[in-house]
């Protein structure tokens, strides 16, 4: 696809029976080597615990990456 650089699978567990016990799956979509997007369904692992109620949630995560190291200057 045009605009497009890579698109990677993943997965994360976070145990727990609390309000962080959740898994979930999704995509990364690679823009460029320094902005990708996360997308995909997060399951709480106890939905008494969560907003409302909810069993699941869709995030969207954006990350771009700076270089810290090239801003302001010369490195050593």
């Amino acid at each position: 696809l045009s605009g497009l650089k890579k698109i990677v699978l993943a997965a994360d567990f976070q145990s727990g029976k609390n309000a962080l016990g959740a898994w979930g799956f999704g995509s990364y979509v690679y823009f460029t080597d320094s902005v990708a997007l996360l997308t995909g369904p997060v399951f709480f692992l106890d939905r008494q615990k969560q907003p409302g109620g909810s069993d699941w949630l869709w995030t969207l995560q954006l990350d771009i990456d700076v270089p810290l190291t090239r801003l302001g200057g010369t490195s050593r």
